[in-house]
This record gives structure tokens, C-alpha cells and sequence, in this order.
């Protein structure tokens, strides 16, 4: 099966800034090497099971890339409701932050809440994502993170035809006192996939199917982890040394 590659980009303004550290240090790099530690100091053994056993929960965690903050950010609220986001280093780029004003969601309720009066933020990463003809990116919440301290606002883009930076909607969880995000913070998850047509159909259950799936389930210990679950490859890509 040949590889489909996702290409990530820093803008011209970051490179012509030297911010080499938004390739070098703060780039999206694959889910997999972004575990929350609660996952990661789980027992991996046959008894007790611990989620660490769980392919489908494993899989949702490390499906894709991991956005992370490439900045320190804090946050603070004045009497009056507003947000003020600061990075670690302003410049003459203008700013990174672009509010959806409230009347732009309607009745959505995170945009309604009285700590989000201003409505939706969304930083504006200088990153810009390309994928294969045919591909889009998901982007979402990382999976089973509760400590984060943002709320990202999924969407989905064609990234093989929309070439442009990375932005990223998101509401902030706490806003009763001062936040501090460190760079290197997850961000969100981008998801590639393949566009395809589907449709769903309604049948009867296969019932042969159903009684292998079940005896084969009660006989051999992880069935579905050591005899049906295919491993998902989100890869960097290595770098030949020989050149």
C-alpha cells in the first residue's frame, strides 16, 4: 500500500522571523508520541486489564498528528467579562487571534456562557497543511485529554485543494482566573482521511457471524487485540542521512 504523506509547512512570516523552533521543537508530530501520562503509567499486564488494553480506546488517542501550542500563552478577565490573550512574544505580525463574535453562533451554547461573552476564539498557527489529492484533515479535541485547559470546535478541511494556515477554533474550559498554557501543550488532533462516497443500509443480523465472533471472543483471551486489530501507521518521515 503506498503511503500518503501530510506536508507541513511553516509560513514565510515565521521563517522570515527565524522562528526555526516552530519546525524544530513545536511542530505537529505524530499522536502516538503525545499519550496523556494517566494513560502511559497504566500496568499493561493480563490481570487486572486496565484500559492500556483497550485498542479501540488506544487507537482514538493516537489516530493522526497532535497540534500543539508553539507559544506560552496566558490568559486573563477583567471585571467586565473580556478575554485578553497574550503569547510569549509579540511582534508586527499583528495578532493571532481572531474572535467569532457571539451573534455569528447563534444560540451555540459555549458561545453563550457568560465566561465567553466575546464568543469563539480561534489562534491562527503559522503552519499550513497539505495532503494528497483526495484527502482532507479532521480536526478535533485530542482524545481522553480533560486536563487541557482549551475546548477545540472540530471541523474538517480539504487540505489536498485549501492551502492556508492552520487555524484553530477553540473555547477556553475555566475562565474564573488566570491561565498559563505552556508551548508544547496539545492542541488539537488533525485527522487525514480519504474522501470517499458512503451509504448506510439496514439488514438483519448475520448470525453465523455473530456466534463465531461471540464463542471466539469467550475462548481466546484479547480476541479483537490479537487476532482482528490492525495497527494504524501515523509516521514522520525519516530523513535519508546517506545525502
Amino acid at each position: 500500500m503506498k503511503i500518503k504523506r501530510l506536508t507541513i509547512s511553516v509560513d514565510n512570516y515565521a521563517q522570515h522571523l527565524g522562528d526555526s523552533h516552530f519546525l524544530n521543537e513545536y511542530h505537529p508530530t505524530p499522536a502516538e508520541e503525545n499519550l496523556p501520562d494517566w494513560f502511559k503509567k497504566l500496568e499493561n499486564g493480563a490481570q487486572p486489564r486496565t484500559a492500556k488494553t483497550c485498542r479501540g480506546l488506544y487507537d482514538v488517542m493516537t489516530v493522526g498528528y497532535m497540534v500543539v501550542w508553539p507559544f506560552d500563552v496566558t490568559i486573563t478577565k477583567d471585571e467586565n467579562g473580556k478575554l485578553f490573550i497574550k503569547k510569549t512574544r509579540d511582534d508586527d505580525r499583528g495578532s493571532l487571534w481572531h474572535p467569532h463574535p457571539q451573534f455569528q453562533l447563534g444560540m451555540y451554547p459555549d458561545a453563550n456562557l457568560s465566561a465567553q461573552k466575546h464568543g469563539i476564539d480561534k489562534v491562527g498557527l503559522p503552519y499550513k497543511v497539505k495532503t494528497p489529492k483526495g484527502t482532507s484533515i479532521m480536526m478535533v479535541q485530542p482524545a481522553y485529554r480533560p486536563d487541557l485547559k482549551t475546548q477545540v470546535m472540530p471541523g474538517i478541511i480539504d487540505t489536498d485543494k485549501f492551502y492556508t494556515p492552520l487555524n484553530v477554533l477553540y473555547t477556553i474550559k475555566d475562565t474564573d482566573r488566570d491561565i498559563h498554557i505552556s508551548a508544547g501543550t496539545p492542541l488539537a488532533q488533525i485527522i487525514p482521511f480519504l474522501r470517499t462516497e458512503w451509504e448506510i443500509e439496514y439488514n438483519a443480523v448475520d448470525e453465523k457471524l455473530d456466534r463465531i465472533t461471540q464463542e471466539n471472543t469467550d475462548h481466546i483471551d484479547r480476541y479483537y487485540q490479537k487476532k482482528l486489530w490492525t495497527r494504524k501507521f501515523y509516521k514522520r518521515k525519516v530523513k535519508d542521512e546517506r545525502k
